[in-house]
């Protein structure tokens, strides 16, 4: 069964659900079972999807690379913009000795001090959910 499947299976018997509460279930329904997430992209590297927003002020972007980097992550492609004062930034990155639940605690503490949100999904997971 594929990650995407069970995302499947979950908005089907859960219609309502949000995005937050169908991915937290499938990140707990892994961790449980002890899965490390395989890699979707094929080349056996597992890579995740980091999303930040919110109201732009000086030092978001050196904060959040400086904690992405910081757990021997690496920055494959990042895009940020300032909309009209408002903070968007997307990262891919290369999953390295930190876990996607590690990152995502660290950058939800920044999120907080910052008034920004911060989301991290594993590249299977994001796809699973994101599809057309």
């Amino acid at each position: 069964m594929q990650v995407r499947d069970v995302v499947d299976i979950l908005t089907t018997y859960f219609p309502d659900a949000s995005a937050d509460q169908i991915e937290s279930t499938v990140g707990d329904l892994a961790n449980a079972l002890g899965i490390q997430g395989a890699s979707s992209n094929g080349s056996g590297v597992d890579r995740a999807i980091v999303t930040v927003y919110g109201h732009d002020r000086p030092g978001i972007l050196a904060t959040v690379t400086a904690i992405v980097s910081r757990g021997g992550n690496n920055i494959l492609d990042v895009s940020q913009k300032i909309l009209q004062g408002y903070f968007t930034l997307i990262m891919l990155i290369e999953i390295g000795d930190s876990s996607v639940g590690a990152l995502q605690e660290e950058l939800s503490k920044l999120a907080e001090s910052a008034g920004v949100r911060a989301v991290v999904q594993h590249e299977e997971l994001f796809n699973a959910m994101h599809r057309p």
